[in-house]
């Protein structure tokens, strides 16, 4: 594994998320390093969709646009876009995507679907 210090674009997608584990998950340095592999691998899939993930918790629909566009038919992607959709007020589009991603198995979906539920 390469060490903290090391220059990231040298580094694989792997390691990449082995340094960002170091760090509390959701910690300003923990999501920079998972939005810096959508960037060193924009043809990942996992990279995208959980560099996704980082920016719909930093309010910032319009790069969890640009990193999900490819990846919205990805069952992996679907918590991600129904997130993405709830926050832009989308309640129909976004019931679709969770329903899906928890006929997934996706647990974080189930609790988005309640709070959707609610506002309702």
């Amino acid at each position: 594994m390469q060490h903290l210090g090391s220059n990231p674009a040298t580094m694989t997608l792997g390691e990449l998320y082995a340094t960002a584990g170091f760090y509390k998950k959701g910690s300003r340095e923990y999501n920079d390093i998972v939005d810096l592999t959508a960037r060193l691998f924009p043809d990942n899939p996992e990279a995208n969709i959980n560099a996704a993930g980082v920016a719909l918790t930093r309010n910032d629909v319009t790069l969890a646009h640009k990193y999900l566009k490819r990846w919205e038919t990805d069952p992996r992607a679907y918590c991600n876009m129904g997130l993405l959709y709830l926050s832009e007020g989308n309640r129909d589009k976004a019931e679709v995507y969770l329903k899906m991603a928890k006929a997934a198995g996706v647990k974080q979906a189930d609790n988005a679907l309640v709070e959707l539920m609610k506002m309702k």
